[in-house]
C-alpha cells in the first residue's frame, strides 16, 4: 500500500544528479563509440551497438538525458498520476499488464539462437541423441515438462517446436511482469517510487528472456521472482515462511541453479520483524516441510513418467566432467572480466549507476531488512556466476547466468526506491535511469529480433556446432566461433 505524501517531492534533477546523469551518458558514449580491437572486443556486452548507424547510436546515448531535461517537469506530474491510476485499478492493472506485455514479447520475439537453443529444439523434436526425459532431464526438470506439454499442444495448433518454446517463454514473461508489479509494492512505499521500482528491473538486458527466448531460463526467472515476492513479504510480516519455502522448492524444480536461493531462504527467520528465539528454528523447519514434500512428490511423478533416477556424484547437467570451476580458474583475470561483462549485459544500465552511487554514500541509519535479504541473495548468486562451469563461452551462454542478475537488479531498485521515498532523489533521476536502461536493452532486444538465423548448426547434435554465425558485420558474426556441442 502506498503512503500519502506529506510534502512535495523533488521533481527536477539537482546539480549533483545532473552531474551523475552527464557522467553516465559520457561513459555510455565512450563504450559505444570507442574503437576496440577486432574481432574480440573487450566490452562484448555492448557490441550489438555496432549493428546500428552512428547517428542512431548517438541518439540512443544522448536521448535519455535530453528527454529527461526537456520533460522532467511534465513527468513530475504524469508519473504520480499514472501510478495512482494503476494502483486504483487493482483488478484491471494485472490483466492489462499481462496481456499487453505478452503481445509485445510475442511480436518482437528473438530470432537468434543462444546457448543450447538449437539442441533444446532437437530434443523436443525427437531428433537429438537423447529423449526429452533422458539423461539431461534433471538439468531443468519442471521446465522440460512444461516444454514437452507446450510442444504437444502446439502441434495440434500447427506450431513448430521452436514456436512452442517461444510461446511458453512469452507467456512466462507476461506472468513475470505481473509478479514484478506486485513485488514493486514491497520495494517502494509511494506510488511514484513503486512505478520506478517496477520499470527499472523490466528495462534490464535480462528481459530478453521474456521475448520468446528458446531456452530454459525464463521459467526459473519467474520462480525466483515469486520467491522474492514471498521473501520480502516475510520480512515485512505480510507473508509466511511456508509460502517462501514452497516458492524456493518450486524454483529449484524448474532449474537446479535456483538452489542458490537457500542462503536468502535460511536468512529469512533472522530478518523477520519479530525477535528471533530458539523456537523459531523449529518453526522454520516445520515451514519447510511442504516444500520438501513437494520435492518428494515431484521426484516420484517424474520417475513414473520415465525420468532417470538422480545419482549423487553423476553429472547430468552438461557434457563436461565437472559442474563447477576450481578456484584457480575462477580468479583468472579473463574469467572475472567475462563475469563482469555478463552482469553488464543483463542488468539494467540504471541499476549499475545506482550501485556505483551507493558505494560512495554513507550507510543510512537503521537496518533495511529488505536490502539485507536481497544483498544476501545477490552474493549467493555471485558465487553461482563465478564458479559455474559453462560449456560455451560466456558471451554465447549469457542466458545461463542471466538469473544471477535478478537479486542484484532488485537490490539496486530498492536503494533507488528508498531514496525516492525519503526525498533524497528526484523523480527525474529515476526516470533518467529507466530511460538509460531502455537505451541499452532496447537495441539488444531489437538486435535479436532483427537477426535472420542462417543455419542453426553445422551438424545436428554430434561433433562440432557453429554458433553465432550471422550476417557480416553483426555482433553474432564477430563472436562466432566453432565450439563443441553443449549438452
Amino acid at each position: 500500500m502506498s503512503l500519502p505524501e506529506p510534502h512535495a517531492r523533488p521533481v527536477t534533477l539537482s546539480p549533483s544528479e545532473l552531474r551523475v546523469a552527464i557522467a553516465a551518458t559520457t561513459v555510455l558514449g565512450l563504450l559505444v563509440f570507442l574503437p576496440m580491437p577486432h574481432p574480440v572486443r573487450p566490452f562484448w556486452s555492448l557490441f550489438f551497438f555496432g549493428e546500428y548507424p552512428w547517428l542512431l547510436r548517438l541518439a540512443l546515448v544522448l536521448g535519455p538525458l535530453a528527454l529527461t531535461l526537456s520533460l522532467q517537469r511534465r513527468l513530475g506530474v504524469a508519473v504520480p498520476r499514472l501510478a495512482e491510476a494503476m494502483q486504483g485499478a487493482r483488478r484491471a492493472t494485472p490483466w492489462l499488464l499481462s496481456v499487453s506485455s505478452f503481445v509485445l514479447f510475442w511480436l518482437f520475439r528473438e530470432r537468434r539462437h543462444w546457448g543450447d537453443a538449437g539442441y533444446t529444439v532437437d530434443i523436443l523434436s525427437g531428433v537429438a541423441d537423447v529423449a526429452p526425459l533422458g539423461r539431461y532431464f534433471w538439468k531443468e526438470p519442471l521446465d522440460r515438462l512444461a516444454a514437452v506439454a507446450f510442444t504437444g499442444l502446439g502441434r495440434h495448433l500447427g506450431l513448430d517446436v521452436e514456436s512452442c518454446v517461444a510461446l511458453a517463454s512469452s507467456l512466462a514473461g507476461s506472468v513475470c511482469v505481473v509478479v514484478l508489479w506486485s513485488l514493486s509494492a514491497r520495494l517502494g512505499r509511494t506510488g511514484p517510487s513503486r512505478l520506478i521500482a517496477f520499470a527499472l528491473p523490466l528495462s534490464a538486458g535480462g528481459s530478453q528472456l521474456f521475448f520468446g527466448h528458446v531456452e530454459n531460463y525464463t521459467l526459473v526467472t519467474l520462480a525466483m521472482l515469486l520467491f522474492f515476492r514471498e521473501g520480502l513479504g516475510v520480512v515485512a510480516g505480510e507473508s509466511s515462511l511456508m509460502r517462501a519455502g514452497v516458492a524456493a522448492a518450486l524454483a529449484v524444480s524448474v532449474h537446479p541453479l535456483a538452489v542458490f536461493l537457500i542462503a536468502p531462504l535460511v536468512a529469512l527467520p533472522l530478518l523477520r520483524p519479530q525477535p528471533v528465539g530458539p523456537r523459531d528454528i523449529v518453526r522454520f523447519m516445520r515451514a519447510m516441510v511442504p516444500g520438501v514434500l513437494y520435492f518428494v512428490a515431484f521426484y516420484a511423478f517424474c520417475r513414473i513418467l520415465g525420468a532417470p533416477p538422480i545419482e549423487i556424484g553423476v553429472n547430468r547437467f552438461s557434457g563436461t566432467d565437472r559442474v563447477f570451476l576450481d578456484p584457480a580458474s575462477v580468479f583468472r583475470a579473463k574469467h572475472l572480466w567475462d563475469v563482469a561483462q555478463n552482469y553488464l549485459l543483463v542488468l539494467p544500465a540504471g541499476a549499475v549507476v545506482v550501485l556505483l552511487q551507493r558505494l560512495g554514500e554513507k550507510p543510512s541509519a537503521g537496518r533495511d531488512r529488505i536490502a539485507l535479504l536481497l544483498g544476501i541473495a545477490a552474493l549467493s548468486f555471485l558465487v553461482y556466476a563465478l564458479f559455474l562451469h559453462g560449456t560455451l563461452r560466456r558471451r554465447r551462454d549469457w542466458d545461463l547466468f542471466a538469473p544471477a542478475a535478478v537479486p542484484v537488479s532488485l537490490l539496486a531498485t530498492r536503494f533507488l526506491a528508498r531514496r525516492l521515498d525519503g526525498r533524497r532523489a528526484s523523480l527525474a533521476l529515476g526516470m533518467f535511469l529507466v530511460l538509460l536502461s531502455l537505451a541499452v536493452c532496447g537495441p539488444w532486444i531489437a538486435s535479436n529480433y532483427r537477426y535472420a538465423e542462417p543455419e542453426r548448426r553445422a551438424e545436428s547434435f554430434v561433433g562440432e556446432r557453429i554458433v553465432g554465425a550471422g550476417r557480416p558485420g553483426t555482433w553474432a558474426s564477430c563472436v562466432a566461433t566453432t565450439e563443441p556441442a553443449s549438452r
